[in-house]
């Protein structure tokens, strides 16, 4: 009797420990929420991960300082504007910041963030001609 009371006990603690390995703490998906196809527009894709695009401004690649990390646009009110740029700055249209400098006298787009008067680059793509 002894024996059958402590199979029965390792049983149930064995099954207990079972469905609580298996259980998750993770969401499950849900399936009220509408699919990719019924909506109405779709999402903008999305700036840079971490730094939002607040600002854009048009212009002509004047400059490239690869050792200040700038770039220099004359816009289209023929005012010249620097940007700086990071290494999360997304370039579209070259391979990289190096390849900008090649690119000088060539309209770009620049996306960037204003803060506290320092204007840094998070997209700076070329316009192809």
């Amino acid at each position: 009797m002894k024996t059958l009371r402590f199979s029965l006990i390792l049983v149930i603690c064995l099954a207990t420990l079972s469905l609580a390995a298996c259980s998750s703490n993770e969401p499950t998906p849900d399936t009220s929420a509408t699919k990719p196809s019924e909506t109405t527009s779709p999402a903008p894709p999305p700036a840079a991960p971490s730094d939002p695009v607040s600002q854009s401004t048009i212009g002509q690649l004047q400059k490239v300082d690869l050792a200040a990390r700038t770039v220099t646009i004359k816009n289209l009110d023929g005012n010249a504007e620097t940007f700086f740029f990071t290494e999360s700055t997304q370039i579209v249209g070259t391979t990289d910041a190096q390849g900008l400098s090649v690119r000088e006298g060539s309209q770009v787009t620049v996306g960037y963030t204003d803060k506290d008067g320092r204007k840094t680059a998070v997209r700076i793509e070329v316009v192809p001609k």
